[in-house]
């Protein structure tokens, strides 16, 4: 079996590491055919941080099994004016159909930083306050972390010092572990 987190009594957690693209795919099938993260009234949110045009998120509202909840530039409005049509967009999906991640995630990731967060529905309000926000991506995490069943999944690529051009990041609470041990043997 692959192990792809390191374990401590409270958490799972991976150390950020240089992927390729196989390996995202990977992880992201292994992440949409794992029904159980979403059960006991929890939900799946896709956070794109940036770097993307403002027509994405517009054309994903169409898009059934996913829910657009908030989008905008993150740049500042003086540059707005300015840039025009710049990438610069965030945003946040909810995924109500799991089979829609990988695409979605894809898509939002292309160039940029993206995460998929796995926490109860209770802790939505004041993630989508602080993302709104523009939280730094430390107090974001720190929040869903709360939930000891949360998972976290991030993907920066665009990042010059990975060989790659890719790093991810995994975290797992500690109530969490059916849920990493299915997805470590959909990985091995």
């Amino acid at each position: 079996m692959l192990v792809i987190f390191t374990s401590s009594s409270k958490v799972m957690v991976s150390k950020p590491r240089c992927v390729d693209w196989a390996r995202v795919e990977e992880v992201l099938k292994a992440l949409s055919s794992s029904p159980n993260l979403l059960a006991n009234d929890r939900g799946c949110y896709v956070y794109g941080m940036g770097g993307q045009p403002k027509a994405l998120y517009e054309g994903l509202q169409t898009q059934s099994g996913v829910l657009v909840l908030w989008f905008d530039s993150i740049a500042p409005k003086w540059l707005r004016l300015i840039a025009g049509g710049v990438p610069s967009h965030s945003g946040l999906i909810k995924i109500t159909d799991l089979s829609k991640l990988e695409g979605i995630f894809l898509l939002v990731s292309e160039s940029s930083m993206a995460g998929i967060y796995f926490f109860k529905n209770a802790l939505l309000e004041g993630f989508l306050s602080l993302v709104r926000v523009n939280a730094s991506l430390a107090v974001i995490d720190q929040h869903v972390q709360t939930d000891n069943r949360c998972l976290i999944y991030q993907l920066d690529s665009n990042n010059a010092s990975s060989e790659t051009g890719q790093f991810e990041f995994l975290f797992a609470g500690d109530q969490c572990r059916a849920e990493v041990d299915a997805i470590s043997a959909i990985l091995s």
